[in-house]
């Protein structure tokens, strides 16, 4: 389970593919991620990647709003409120007037040609299951002329975040499939818990950090991302 585009003769195997958007589809390396970073440093706490990669193993890490107040408290003394923390990591991420946000760094990982394959070769039964915010999750898809792909696209207002079953579910019901024929991408344990839970089949796939340090041999297999997540039951 390492790359997006070994899925593309896997297909016939399912009904329906489910994205999920952060590492899967965007690169967040500097968007997301360097959100956190950049938000606990606002208030004077040093996180580092590496930190956020072994929270995201660990799961329950869908909402980096509430991933940023742990880790702040967790490497600190101080308690912050989830409002303070959100204002915040939004202004860093969407920017303001005086200064751009993050977001923009944020680049599409597959090709739009894939995209388009798997598209016709699933009949359009495609959606997207993300923790992001709705409004974020269309810009992305706009930005990078995805939206006329993706019809279906559950977000953080629909249901509660993964790895609760529900989002899964909820995708299957709308693109009128079973759980049973659906194959969910994610690249951490929350996504491949959602979709095992939903029923479906959950497939590792690998940030492009993750992937590039592998392939360098700067992280052992066993200390990757790829481990944990067959340990959840990742195909």
């Amino acid at each position: 389970s390492i790359c997006i585009i070994t899925i593309v003769n896997m297909v016939n195997q399912y009904e329906a593919i489910l994205f999920d958007m952060d590492g899967v589809l965007a690169s967040v390396g500097m968007s997301y991620r360097e959100s956190i970073i950049q938000t606990a440093a606002y208030f004077n706490v040093i996180i580092t990647h590496e930190q956020i990669t072994i929270e995201k193993k660990k799961g329950n890490s869908n909402n980096d709003w509430i991933l940023s107040k742990r880790l702040i408290e967790n490497n600190s003394s101080i308690n912050v409120s989830i409002e303070e923390v959100t204002e915040v990591f939004e202004n860093i991420y969407q920017g303001t007037e005086n200064k751009p946000g993050l977001c923009e760094t944020e680049q599409l990982i597959p090709s739009i040609g894939l995209i388009d394959e798997i598209y016709r070769r699933m009949n359009g039964k495609i959606a997207i299951v993300t923790g992001r915010p709705r409004k974020d999750c269309i810009k992305f898809l706009v930005n990078h002329k995805l939206d006329q792909y993706f019809n279906v696209c559950i977000c953080m207002e629909d249901c509660p975040a993964k790895p609760s079953p529900i989002p899964v579910i909820r995708a299957a019901e709308l693109l009128n499939v079973s759980t049973s024929k659906c194959l969910m991408l994610g690249d951490t344990p929350d996504d491949i818990r959602a979709a095992v839970s939903a029923g479906a089949y959950g497939y590792g796939v690998l940030t492009p950090e993750e992937h590039s340090k592998l392939i360098l041999n700067q992280i052992e297999q066993s200390n990757s991302m790829i481990d944990v997540l067959l340990s959840v039951g990742a195909i």
